[in-house]
């Protein structure tokens, strides 16, 4: 909604470059099936800003936080917008069951019948988790919302984001491969 990609994509291409700046010098390019059921396809090549898609793990909570409120605060020199409205917005998840349902029998998600019946409580999980972990590692939010009512920040748009990004790149894992040299 944002248009994130305009600026990000989501794909690592296949360049040794672009391999070790985006993941080190033991990454991994992108691989089909870590984006088969991303609607739409978030490829691209423009590099305005950093690729996302070994995002995840990258950054503490707090830090997506913040580079919402003002990229300027955690990147110096930052060109990308600020997004306050992501902050004070409450994310809006009365239709999420039905888009699970249409993407499950219109683009073959293999979601089960118990992450359809359970995406609430799934994402009330998840949201507690990226709150606890904001709260954690910054104390000047924590400050910040300790007189707003409990739960409050847990409803907003940024935390559905933040745990959007946390989860980008996870399902690649490096292993060694074991060769006579390192044997």
């Amino acid at each position: 909604r944002e248009g994130c990609n305009a600026c990000h994509s989501q794909m690592v291409r296949p360049f040794r470059d672009e391999i070790v700046r985006f993941n080190g010098k033991n990454g991994q390019y992108s691989k089909a099936g870590e984006f088969v059921y991303d609607r739409p396809f978030l490829w691209g090549s423009k590099r305005t800003g950093p690729d996302l898609h070994r995002e995840g793990g990258k950054n503490p909570s707090s830090w997506h936080y913040k580079h919402m409120y003002n990229p300027r605060s955690t990147s110096a020199g930052s060109i990308m917008p600020r997004y306050p409205w992501l902050i004070a917005t409450d994310l809006d998840r009365s239709k999420m069951v039905d888009k699970m349902k249409l993407m499950k029998s219109a683009f073959e998600v293999p979601y089960t019948k118990a992450e359809i019946d359970s995406a609430n409580s799934w994402a009330n999980n998840q949201a507690s988790k990226i709150v606890r972990d904001i709260m954690s590692e910054a104390p000047d939010l924590k400050e910040a919302y300790a007189k707003r009512p409990k739960g409050e920040l847990e409803k907003k748009e940024v935390v559905a984001l933040i745990s959007y990004l946390q989860r980008l790149g996870t399902d690649i894992k490096t292993t060694e491969i074991k060769t006579a040299s390192n044997n």
